[in-house]
């Protein structure tokens, strides 16, 4: 890996990482709030920093087969880092949520014609039998 490259990964990892910590603040001072869209807002934003490190962090097979870093370069970045395999950063299940809400609905939709749909809650559902 080029200087150049590795000195522009870490100058936008550094970047990625206040925008995680700005969110995480925000977050905090919206559920003091209880303002349930900015909760939201925050916590999407804080997936979506943390993904952008991870993706820089653990390059995905489509990118690598594309030409872009490959698994060593970024197996130094991340020992560099003292990023080791078992970081919560190297798991996107969560942000992929978010990012494909549109298919992960549809699918819903799909399985669950007659169900209802909450969305947005923050608090536990408490179902009282009748």
């Amino acid at each position: 890996m080029t200087t150049r490259l590795q000195e522009l990964l870490f100058r936008e990892l550094e970047r990625q990482c206040g925008f995680a910590l700005m969110a995480a603040q925000d977050l905090e001072q919206a559920k003091s709030t209880e303002d349930v869209d900015r909760i939201w807002y925050s916590i999407q934003m804080l997936l979506v920093s943390a993904g952008n490190i991870s993706k820089m962090l653990w390059p995905s097979k489509q990118d690598v087969r594309k030409g872009h870093r490959d698994s060593t370069e970024a197996k130094e970045v991340r020992s560099l880092l003292d990023c080791g395999e078992t970081s919560a950063l190297k798991a996107r299940d969560l942000r992929n949520h978010f990012e494909h809400f549109d298919t992960r609905l549809e699918e819903w939709i799909r399985q669950n014609r007659d169900a209802n749909f909450v969305d947005s809650c923050l608090e536990p559902i408490r179902i009282t039998p009748d």
